[in-house]
């Protein structure tokens, strides 16, 4: 009676370690959307609809980084997390920024006058 007293108590006590693990994400937490990576800021190819195409750019860590041949209008979408933004910058240096998209914002942007992006927290 002993042993089955042990054993009912140790699946009990993995049962909750189980349920721990499946907790629901936070709301400060942003999940794939898009087909964007949590975590990440993705640029769309030219004239490319947002929620039917993959993301040609995707931008991951704090910095500026410089654009490429990105000309007329493509969807630009902040998946980051913690409230990080990212900056649409005219100067390859990542100054003149004339564009911020906040944590969770998209927008359909004309590229042609932005030469850097950068992801801020």
């Amino acid at each position: 009676m002993k042993l089955l007293s042990s054993i009912g108590s140790s699946l009990l006590s993995l049962s909750a370690l189980l349920l721990l693990g499946t907790t629901a994400t936070s709301p400060a937490q942003a999940q794939t959307k898009y087909k964007c990576p949590s975590g990440y800021v993705c640029i769309y190819a030219e004239n490319a609809y947002i929620d039917t195409s993959t993301p040609s750019n995707k931008y991951y860590r704090y910095g500026t980084y410089k654009l490429y041949n990105q000309y007329n209008y493509h969807w630009v979408y902040n998946n980051q997390t913690g409230g990080a933004s990212v900056l649409l910058c005219k100067n390859s240096n990542g100054t003149n920024c004339p564009f911020t998209l906040y944590q969770g914002q998209y927008g359909y942007y004309d590229l042609t006058p932005i030469n850097s992006i950068k992801l801020i927290e």
